[in-house]
């Protein structure tokens, strides 16, 4: 099992798309290169939702879970599309100097809607 960052924050996307149905977009927010490379930094993943209730930006820490293959901290920051809009016309509405990273595709297993 790939333990980097990268492969473990596209096994988390990839989770959170077969188990939340609505999820129409999860996009990786990013810290500086010098924070990204501590593996004390968390995987950040904003989760675009129709059906979540705008109430702005609310980071949701958790921490890693080896056995579950999920080797680092993570943070998960769920918005409606509306706020998605509104975060790419000003990313400094995102904490902690992080900005939009690129997106994970939906994989073909975890179906539409």
């Amino acid at each position: 099992m790939d333990r980097s960052k990268e492969a473990v924050a596209q096994r988390l996307a990839e989770a959170h798309y077969a188990i939340e149905p609505d999820i129409e977009l999860i996009v990786q927010l990013v810290a500086s290169p010098q924070r990204e490379a501590d593996p004390k930094e968390p995987i950040k993943l904003l989760e675009v939702n129709q059906n979540t209730t705008a109430t702005g930006i609310h980071p949701l820490f958790f921490g890693p879970h080896a056995a579950g293959g999920i080797f680092y901290p993570s943070v998960i920051v769920e918005v409606t599309p509306d706020e998605y809009e509104q975060v790419q016309r000003d990313p400094a509405m995102l904490p902690n100097g992080w900005r939009l990273g690129h997106e994970f595709a939906r994989p073909a297993a975890a179906g539409q809607q």
